[in-house]
């Protein structure tokens, strides 16, 4: 159903109801609501409280306090950790007040759930509001109606929409709701969180992301790439395909590579990031190649660092390897990029890979508050010590480039002296660096790309290094 749906969107992530889609943490004007609900709880907490318990003081507190909003009321008990939306959505619905207002009732409930309330108040927690919104919900223009109250909050309007959008049937029908909801003025700037809410449980996600009118949307690829993306993390890269390729929406979609590389990359699984490599870099215009290289390692350095599971740095800096790896071969395998690039101008493509490889490495240094702002290079220093997985990738994809005769041996052999100076080593990556570095990028030109398995060969469509939590391969 729908809310398994969004947590485990959630949940591969890694981040929690509060994060990434929720609402600002505006306070929502409901004391009197939340103090009615808790009183009508009999001794029991919103923390506390079993399903019944929140769905009996639901009715109690809306039936015993017709002056106070009761879709605001039904928000607040949507935040318990034990609610269950769709009982407290029966439970609610026979209520007079409720039924004769059904859509404002809906609407306050969602912003409620998906903002953070005054004392006493549970924080944000959105994941019970499709299922709420569901139950209430019959036709697409009941999920407008109701959506259209929920405006001061975009993650509440997405939540309503996926409430509807679970109970289609077809691909076909959640893409009509969704193309129809962000037609309504009031509805549009909600266009990532439409996108988000309408692609639950959506067959072929990359078809449904594309099939969003761009002229609808005016526009905002990126919004519908990262929506659909999120609701669809391990299908980022059809997502992302498709809409490059499409004949609709590939012009504004590749004007916004980076963009979509970055904001789109930050939602999806963490192993789409390296067939988005292949992806993009296959689609690259000469003056993208590094602002979306750039947007790729972002999309992996800029999740929050875990101590166990994909997002943990150990495993960030081994994906950021298969990024440098294949990401620097489909750029030099570009149909668009390759015949001047390297047939006719070897010394700009030595220029090009150096500064692909500089741009990489130093986009893996991260902001991060400390009492104030501060850089972080923990990623560097794994993707330039232990199996030197960046520099050693890096040079052994462009060996095997060169075994396939994608690059001549002369060209090859300047990008080794390019890369390999201790100038270059330092712009790449300071002196703190230059060792490391070196070492890595000699071993990966040193090494045999048949029987190689320490570092990544962009060339081979499948990830080597043992060490990554492949689940693409």
């Amino acid at each position: 159903m729908s809310t398994a749906i969004l947590r485990k969107s959630i949940l591969a992530l890694g981040i929690t109801s509060v994060g990434l889609f929720m609402a600002p943490t505006t306070a929502q004007a409901g004391q009197k609501e939340v103090n009615a609900l808790i009183a009508a709880l009999n001794g029991a907490t919103l923390e506390n409280a079993t399903a019944s318990q929140l769905a009996a003081a639901v009715v109690s507190a809306i039936n015993a306090n017709p002056n106070l909003k009761p879709g605001v009321i039904a928000g607040e008990a949507l935040k318990g950790p034990n609610a269950d939306g769709a009982l407290i959505a029966d439970s609610a619905s026979g209520i007079t007040s409720v039924s004769a207002a059904l859509d404002r009732f809906i609407g306050d409930a969602a912003v409620t759930a998906a903002t953070k309330t005054t004392k006493t108040g549970l924080a944000a927690n959105g994941a019970q509001v499709p299922d709420f919104a569901g139950e209430l919900i019959t036709t697409d223009e009941g999920a407008q109606a109701a959506a259209s109250r929920a405006t001061k909050s975009k993650t509440a309007v997405g939540l309503i929409i996926q409430g509807h959008a679970a109970n289609l049937a077809s691909d076909a029908a959640k893409l009509s709701l969704a193309n129809s909801s962000i037609a309504l003025p009031k509805l549009k700037p909600a266009v990532k969180d439409i996108a988000r809410g309408a692609s639950v449980d959506v067959a072929d996600p990359g078809a449904f992301a594309t099939g969003i009118t761009v002229a609808a949307t005016g526009g905002q690829v990126t919004n519908v790439a990262v929506g659909v993306t999120a609701q669809n993390p391990t299908f980022a890269n059809d997502i992302v395909s498709d809409l490059v390729t499409n004949a609709t929406t590939g012009t504004v979609a590749k004007k916004n590579a980076a963009k979509i590389a970055k904001n789109a990359g930050l939602v999806a699984d963490l192993e789409q990031l390296q067939l988005m490599s292949v992806t993009l870099g296959g689609q690259v215009t000469t003056k993208q190649v590094n602002s979306v290289g750039k947007a790729l390692v972002k999309a992996v350095s800029g999740r929050p660092t875990a101590t166990t599971g994909v997002n943990r740095d150990v495993n960030k800096a081994d994906e950021l390897g298969e990024i440098a790896a294949y990401y620097l071969a489909a750029v030099l395998q570009n149909p668009a990029l390759q015949p001047t690039l390297i047939a006719t101008n070897p010394k700009n493509a030595v220029n090009v890979v150096f500064n692909l490889a500089k741009t990489l490495f130093q986009a893996a240094k991260v902001s991060v508050k400390n009492g104030g702002y501060a850089t972080s290079n923990a990623l560097q220093t794994l993707m330039a010590t232990g199996n030197s997985d960046f520099a050693g990738s890096f040079a052994l994809t462009l060996n095997a480039l060169n075994q396939q005769n994608v690059i001549s041996t002369t060209l090859l052999d300047a990008i080794q002296a390019k890369l390999t100076t201790s100038k270059s080593l330092r712009a790449i990556g300071g002196k703190t660096f230059e060792p490391s570095l070196l070492a890595g990028f000699n071993a990966g030109f040193d090494a045999n790309p048949a029987t190689e398995t320490r570092f990544e060969d962009g060339t081979t469509g499948n990830v080597i290094d043992p060490e990554t939590d492949t689940r693409n391969g």
